[in-house]
């Protein structure tokens, strides 16, 4: 991460970490405001990034929000933290239940997962 500690600094480097970090900020926000945003920074950690605390999603609520955009990329990553143990599964489908999105979830899991 470079100097600047600017709120797109603090994304690149979080995103960079993440899993299969790709995507634009661009891609993360539009996507973001298909999902219960409020709920998301509701349930927001905060994070130390190199000195700069951050709150940042829930690995549960960036799951959520991939799956519901849908699109492979997303699909893939969500993978990637299942198979990196990041995301508690129970917890996950809470969200996705709440949100009306549990038959998504349970098309992922007959494509992915069986």
């Amino acid at each position: 991460m470079t100097k600047e500690r600017g709120p797109l600094a603090v994304f690149e480097h979080i995103r960079n970490a993440l899993p299969g970090g790709r995507g634009s900020a661009k891609e993360w926000l539009s996507c973001i405001w298909c999902f219960s945003l409020t709920e998301a920074l509701a349930k927001a950690v905060e994070k130390d990034v190199e000195g700069t605390p951050a709150r940042v999603f829930t690995a549960e609520h960036l799951a959520a929000i991939a799956l519901e955009t849908g699109r492979a990329k997303d699909k893939a990553r969500v993978l990637q933290f299942i198979e990196a143990d990041a995301i508690d599964l129970d917890r996950l489908q809470e969200i996705l239940t709440r949100h009306g999105l549990a038959g998504v979830w349970e098309q992922f899991e007959r494509q992915f997962l069986k």
